[in-house]
């Protein structure tokens, strides 16, 4: 409809098949994966073409390096930047869920994906939760020497004591103004993975529903 409002010729597709097939012709490199051959036994690419019977191991006729075997590079353990001490005494790990993707800018328009998981939560230990004496979906402040958010506790067997977990995706729950800005010095991604915080009770506070 949009490319029809801008004045563009655009086929009447009769499925996904047809959409796919337009784009193998146009994209060399999948032009041998075709709805066909899938149903039949299934691909894996590299499939250059319909003769193509797939590629199991993607460096196998066609070696990355000349001896024909990887490279592997040692590398020294160095502990992160930031550890947890008597006023910060939690480790924050951040990640993403099944449902959403990054900011969830297109995923949290679909209500399908909502349905599964609509509101942000941070997770934590079973342990840790009763030493705080917070249970399930009460609200807690995260704090860390950048900044602080509110969020809902997610009981979790999943995380060890002293570690809590929280998704990136949600915007009502801006978890990177805790995280520390420093950078791994080979590849330079931010230490998301490790930041030490504290953890306070919103105890008596009436808080919003989070969306």
């Amino acid at each position: 409809d949009l490319a029809k409002a801008m004045g563009a010729e655009w086929p009447e597709y009769r499925g996904a098949e047809e959409v796919w097939d337009e784009f193998a012709d146009l994209a060399p490199l999948w032009s041998g994966i075709r709805y066909d051959r899938l149903e039949e036994v299934g691909l894996q690419w590299p499939c250059i073409d319909r003769d193509d019977p797939g590629t199991p191991f993607l460096y196998a006729p066609r070696p990355a390096r000349p001896s024909g075997k990887g490279k592997f590079y040692p590398v020294e353990y160095q502990p992160p930047i930031e550890e947890p001490d008597s006023e910060f005494p939690f480790v924050l790990s951040t990640g993403r869920t099944l449902y959403h993707y990054n900011s969830a800018g297109m995923t949290m328009r679909e209500d399908g994906l909502t349905q599964k998981q609509e509101d942000p939560f941070i997770e934590m230990s079973p342990e840790d939760a009763s030493n705080l004496g917070v249970g399930e979906g009460e609200w807690v402040r995260l704090v860390s020497r950048r900044g602080q958010i509110e969020s809902r506790v997610a009981l979790s067997e999943k995380v060890y004591p002293g570690l809590v977990w929280m998704a990136l995706h949600f915007a009502e729950q801006r978890v990177n103004l805790l995280t520390n800005d420093v950078t791994d010095s080979l590849i330079g991604i931010p230490e998301y993975k490790v930041c030490a915080i504290r953890i306070e009770p919103l105890r008596g506070a009436l808080r919003p529903a989070a969306r």
